[in-house]
């Protein structure tokens, strides 16, 4: 919160519901004071942001289903690429590895919506719902 004429803004904890209540500038003139050693009650308090916690309790998610068991499949192409030099590196698309196969890099995954590039010593394993489960070495 914020006096309408001024630009700092002053953080004012609070329960309350009411935003726009009397609790609320209340407290800010209060605090206001604290930090400044004056307060402004007569001026407009500005509500500048606002932080909500909600605790509730959410459905189920649907299960996610498990792609059919197939055999590993083998990089779609390969391209050059610079990894500290430039290296060529097979390019496997995402859609197309079974679960539990195994890749390990210098390698990249393509997909429709993203791409990922294990480097030397990375290794990614396929989980059973199409997922990559990637360990990236230091």
């Amino acid at each position: 919160m914020r006096l309408a004429s001024l630009a700092s803004l002053i953080l004012v904890h609070g329960k309350h519901h009411d935003l726009a209540g009397h609790p609320r500038a209340e407290r800010f003139h209060r605090r206001h004071e604290e930090l400044y050693t004056y307060n402004q009650p007569s001026h407009d308090v500005v509500l500048v942001n606002a932080r909500i916690a909600v605790v509730g309790e959410l459905p189920a998610l649907p299960e996610e289903a498990e792609l059919a068991s197939r055999a590993a499949s083998g990089p779609r192409t390969e391209r050059t690429i610079y990894l500290d030099g430039r290296v060529t590196v097979p390019i496997y698309d995402l859609d197309a590895l079974a679960p539990g196969q195994v890749i390990e890099g210098p390698v990249v995954v393509e997909a429709p919506t993203t791409t990922a590039l294990l480097w030397p010593g990375d290794r990614a394993v396929v989980t059973r719902h199409g997922w990559l489960d990637i360990r990236i070495t230091s």
